[in-house]
């Protein structure tokens, strides 16, 4: 028959002692470090690479779907043209994007169809605006909520990153000219026929 195995004082206060160490320095690396390998983490989580997919040809759905979500992030009708080349010449020539573009339509698509449309690009502004609410790509949602999303819903993060921004970007440097004033946007002609016309009178 064993004996139950007995611990002496001192091997006891020692490996107290170890575990009370272990406490206090798990509880200082957290204190120390904690914030910066979360915000680590945070960054990795939600910062997500496009792929290495092949790039091709848009189809026409997909660039239309494109542009009505181009218009439904602006808020505002605008000129599609250059987005429509825009979101054509990123898929035929950068890996990743035309699967991202298309997996974004089918999103937009199927909130579309919950919402009662038969497809995203032939909802009304409202309903464009709202649909992109809904799935999370107009709204600053809260930090930890992103996080949890994540294991469901990582390609948002995606959407955000890729075409969110991108869009936003071309906006500020095109079509944010002309809301503010201007007759066009830096880099292209403008004023060609003014010299020809007599100056307004205020």
């Amino acid at each position: 028959m064993s004996r139950p195995l007995r611990l002496s004082r001192r091997r006891f206060l020692q490996a107290a002692v170890s575990l009370a160490g272990l406490a206090l320095g798990g509880a200082f690396a957290v204190r120390r470090w904690g914030g910066a390998l979360k915000s680590r983490l945070e960054w990795a989580l939600t910062d997500p690479t496009l792929g290495d997919a092949a790039q091709g040809p848009l189809p026409e759905g997909v660039v239309s779907a494109l542009v009505a979500a181009t218009q439904g992030l602006v808020g505002t009708e605008i000129e599609t043209t250059h987005y429509a080349t825009f979101f054509r010449w990123r898929a035929q020539t950068l890996r990743g994007y035309r699967a991202l573009y298309g997996r974004f339509v089918v999103a937009l698509d199927r909130a579309a169809r919950e919402a009662g449309a038969p497809d995203f690009a032939g909802c009304g502004m409202v309903q464009r605006r709202a649909i992109l609410r809904q799935v999370g790509v107009t709204g600053a949602a809260e930090r930890a909520s992103r996080i949890r999303a994540l294991v469901f819903r990582r390609d948002w993060f995606r959407f955000e990153k890729y075409i969110v921004r991108e869009v936003l970007a071309l906006f500020s440097q095109t079509d944010g000219w002309v809301l503010l004033g201007y007759e066009s946007w830096p880099g292209t002609p403008r004023g060609l026929e003014s010299y020809t016309k007599a100056p307004s009178r205020g």
